[in-house]
């Protein structure tokens, strides 16, 4: 299996500064798909065979992993991304609060506990 998404390539130049054709051509590419290996040769062939001309052509993305690393292809997936970040800086910021919370406890304890020392070396309880 292989994961791979279609890519319109435009032939035709449509503006000085290419902006709307790279627009074009982004906006062309189709979403990511897990096919077999006989569809891809099935897409591979017909990439191959089409008579292009002077007219658009298409190409085959394929997804790769890297070194196991997932490579962000979607707006889901950076959302997903964003949600898991934002619940492990969460989970970070109550852990640093308990943290400060225990030590300020403790602090107040050790203080108590040295006032109440003077107090009694001072006879004062």
């Amino acid at each position: 299996m292989k994961k791979v998404a279609i890519v319109k390539i435009y032939r035709e130049n449509t503006s000085n500064d290419d902006y709307d054709n790279y627009r074009k051509i982004i906006d062309s590419i189709t979403e990511w798909t897990n096919v077999s290996d006989e569809e891809y040769k099935a897409l591979q062939w017909w990439i191959k065979n089409q008579k292009y001309g002077n007219s658009d052509k298409y190409e085959i993305l394929e997804f790769i992993e890297l070194n196991g690393v997932f490579i962000m292809k979607t707006t889901a997936d950076y959302i997903k991304m964003a949600k898991q970040q934002e619940q492990e800086a969460e989970i970070r910021q109550k852990a640093k609060e308990e943290k400060e919370a225990k030590i300020k406890a403790t602090r107040e304890k050790n203080r108590k506990a040295k006032v109440l020392k003077e107090a009694k070396e001072l006879g004062l309880v």
